[in-house]
């Protein structure tokens, strides 16, 4: 479903100046400059490691988004927003970070300006959440006992050595010809 975030035309969120990248490339870099405050500012993506020190300074955020996908029943938009009232000082941490600026600037934001730099952080760098959240997830269901059927007792022995062996099998055709 979508949502108008604010009546400022759509052009004032833009992509950042670079090459366009060919049809059907993925952009590895999805910075994005808004104007907020004032001024030009740009959203960046994380790197590989600076993401890991960011999701993981705080476990619980992470926690908190491992349960929503575990629970689909929510608009997960709805769902990432309902995190912030929980985790307001890493969530104000972690945009701060994405946008080179001190807490206190993000904070000084006019609210719907926060809900926009909101919503753009979570489109340029969501996405290492969802992966560490997916990573959660796929080790936890490794871990947890399987819930199948055990093995039944009366399935056959492996074959021997000479059983297997390509001799035996001739001498096997053979003797029931």
């Amino acid at each position: 479903m979508a949502r108008l975030l604010n009546s400022a035309p759509a052009a004032a969120a833009k992509p950042s100046a670079g090459p366009a990248p060919a049809e059907g490339t993925p952009v590895l870099n999805p910075d994005i400059t808004l104007p907020l405050g004032g001024e030009q500012v740009t959203v960046r993506e994380y790197s590989f490691f600076e993401a890991m020190g960011v999701v993981y300074t705080d476990r619980s955020f992470l926690d908190d988004c491992v349960a929503l996908l575990s629970a689909a029943a929510q608009d997960p938009w709805e769902a990432v927003r309902s995190l912030v009232g929980r985790h307001r000082g890493f969530i104000v941490g972690a945009i701060a970070a994405a946008c080179d600026r001190p807490e206190s600037w993000v904070l000084g934001l006019e609210p719907l300006e926060q809900d926009r730099l909101f919503s753009t952080w979570w489109a340029v760098d969501g996405h290492f959440f969802v992966q560490e959240a997916a990573v959660v997830l796929r080790s936890r269901r490794v871990a947890s006992p399987s819930t199948g059927k055990p093995s039944s007792a009366n399935s056959p022995l492996p074959a021997t050595k000479e059983e297997a062996s390509p001799d035996s099998a001739v001498a096997l055709s053979a003797s029931s010809s």
